[in-house]
């Protein structure tokens, strides 16, 4: 298993690619890995984009050849390989909110 940081979505985000779905994202190490998927099944697709952006995953990766190398992509996921989401991106800061202005902060 390998681990990746996603720091954006390439493309776009998910594109069709002659009977299969891909996520082509760059890592925060500058590498393009692809997360591949078909109409039947894009659930690993759609964990990544869940996540939310940064986020790091584990997954089984490998490394591609032909004409996806020339293209710069330096991993692929397979449809079926084990992917999880280790640590989604943070949507809430970690210290609550402060209070509306206006608003009595004492509760009076």
């Amino acid at each position: 298993m390998q681990m990746f940081v996603i720091t954006r979505y390439e493309e776009g985000g998910p594109k069709e690619s002659s009977n299969a779905m891909r996520l082509v994202c760059r890592t925060e190490t500058n590498e393009i890995v692809a997360i591949w998927g078909s109409d039947e099944n894009t659930h690993n697709i759609g964990v990544v984009l869940d996540a939310g952006l940064p986020c790091e995953i584990e997954c089984e990766a490998r490394e591609p050849s032909g004409w996806a190398r020339d293209h710069g992509h330096n991993y692929w996921v397979p449809e079926h390989a084990p992917l999880r989401v280790i640590s989604p991106a943070k949507t809430w800061p970690d210290d609550p909110l402060p209070p509306a202005i206006g608003s009595d902060a004492a509760g009076d």
